[in-house]
């Protein structure tokens, strides 16, 4: 049990929200976020979905039985998709990470147009 406290406060608190915050976000009470923090209980294995879901994570990772290497669900195949995983991971917000993604597929389509 301890794993997922530690785990889901660090993952928490890297993405800068507030027990009270990421407990709207999931659906459960602000006390039930402490007390797993606090390993005084385990959450429900609902519970223990949705915040995997929430972090694109595996649940694995979450309880423990995978290392912090292997904490998200994909890894990248190559060292070009991983230079972009990492400068994504970098941009600044939440808002520049949406701008990032929504503007792909305009740019790709701009290129190959000029291409073709």
């Amino acid at each position: 049990m301890g794993k997922f406290g530690e785990r889901f406060k660090e993952l928490r608190m890297e993405k800068g929200l507030s027990q009270d915050k990421i407990s709207k976000l999931l659906g459960v009470s602000q006390g039930a976020v402490a007390k797993w923090e606090l390993n005084k209980t385990e959450p429900t294995e609902s519970a223990i979905c949705a915040v995997a879901k929430f972090f694109n994570i595996s649940a694995e990772y979450l309880l423990g039985l995978d290392s912090a290497e292997y904490r998200t669900l994909s890894t990248p195949k190559d060292d070009l998709e991983m230079k972009v995983l990492e400068w994504f991971r970098a941009l600044p917000s939440d808002a520049a990470r949406r701008e990032f993604v929504e503007n792909l597929p305009v740019r790709f389509t701009t290129e190959k147009k000029k291409k073709a």
